[in-house]
């Protein structure tokens, strides 16, 4: 429906950008933290017109980029604080 409704009401960006935001929250609850987070960056890149949104957005965006860090299975740092180097061939 709000895929539906951003067609339809291309004339009012406040409502599109505020049906994004619903759609990456519904995204969040069902642990689908990608499409999530590229509603909010839609948001981001495409609507300039409210800061209160744009700030909505970015407080969503930090939530969602920190879920997905918590879920990654990448090591972000060896765990004994070594820095690890490719010896050259």
């Amino acid at each position: 429906m709000i895929n539906d409704a951003s067609t339809k009401n291309s004339a009012y960006p406040y409502w599109i950008a505020k049906g994004l935001i619903l759609l990456a929250d519904i995204s969040i609850k069902k642990d689908d933290l990608f499409n999530a987070k590229a509603a909010l960056e839609a948001v981001k890149e495409n609507y300039t017109e409210d800061k209160s949104i744009l700030t909505e957005v970015n407080e969503r965006l930090d939530k969602v980029n920190s879920l997905l860090d918590e879920k990654s299975r990448l090591e972000t740092k060896p765990e004994n604080g070594d820095i690890i180097l490719d010896e050259p061939k």
